[in-house]
């Protein structure tokens, strides 16, 4: 029979020392509309007074084949995050983001611009107590959905304050030494590059098709499938109008060989 974890066992994970939510940093992007800030995306990330790591929901529907019901996930959805950050003297903070609003919609003439004209990517970083990255985030094609009023009183003595609410298609992230890494956040959305025994391995070929579809085609250069799409599209393409000429000419995929 397993024992349980002692005590000892969690204090010794406590001693590793545990995320602090206080250590963070946000890189909001250098739009071009904000060229005139020299320091615009430090600014914005020293001014933000509080963030979230956003979540996901899986989306599922109800199914019943036979006996109970399941739930099948369909999607994964992202909910928007909200954001608060202390107005400067000059009021940059605000700007920054009166001037994203206004080109998302043009203030005098109402019409709204192209959808990647307006979208922008934003980094979140954690840190450590010694200021070393452990975690990195990125969200992608990020507005802001909402700018929340201001309120003005001759009674407070609060310091001015802005929330916004962001909207994003999606978020990526990396996690532990990774983070610290400057090539993995440049890459934290590119999917790995696979080679022939891995495609096959991924899509477990011995349970779809059996072993001798995956003897057969294991060296046969099956990774330009997955890596080089646009190179396999044509050449499908080019076999949809001369099947034949194309079969005999080995044009298939790049020169396969089926004889």
């Amino acid at each position: 029979m397993s024992q349980a974890p002692l005590l000892q066992d969690f204090v010794a994970e406590m001693q590793k020392g545990v995320a602090r939510s206080n250590r963070y940093f946000v890189v909001m992007p250098n739009r071009n509309n904000s060229s005139s800030y020299t320091s615009g995306n430090k600014l914005l990330g020293l001014y933000c007074e509080n963030t979230q790591i956003p979540g996901s929901t899986i989306l599922t529907s109800p199914s019943k084949i036979f006996g109970e019901t399941r739930e099948v996930p369909y999607e994964r959805s992202y909910e928007p995050i909200n954001m608060s950050f202390y107005v400067d003297s000059d009021f940059k903070v605000k700007e920054y983001f009166d001037d994203w609003h206004n080109s998302i919609f043009d203030p005098y003439t109402r019409a709204g611009n192209y959808y990647e004209e307006y979208v922008s990517n934003i980094e979140l970083w954690v840190h450590n107590v010694e200021d070393k990255r452990t975690y990195a985030l990125t969200l992608f094609e990020c507005y802001p959905k909402a700018i929340s009023p201001i309120q003005l009183d001759y009674g407070s003595k609060e310091l001015m304050k802005l929330q916004v609410t962001m909207q994003y298609k999606y978020w990526r992230a990396v996690a532990g030494e990774a983070a610290a890494s400057e090539s993995a956040l440049a890459n934290i959305d590119n999917p790995p590059v696979l080679a022939d025994g891995d495609v096959f391995a991924a899509l477990d070929m011995d349970n779809i098709l059996g072993n001798l579809v995956t003897n057969y085609f294991q060296d046969s250069g099956m990774s330009s499938y997955v890596n080089q799409f646009n190179s396999f599209q044509d050449s499908f393409n080019s076999f949809a109008k001369d099947p034949v000429g194309s079969y005999l000419g080995g044009s298939l995929g790049g020169g396969f060989s089926f004889g």
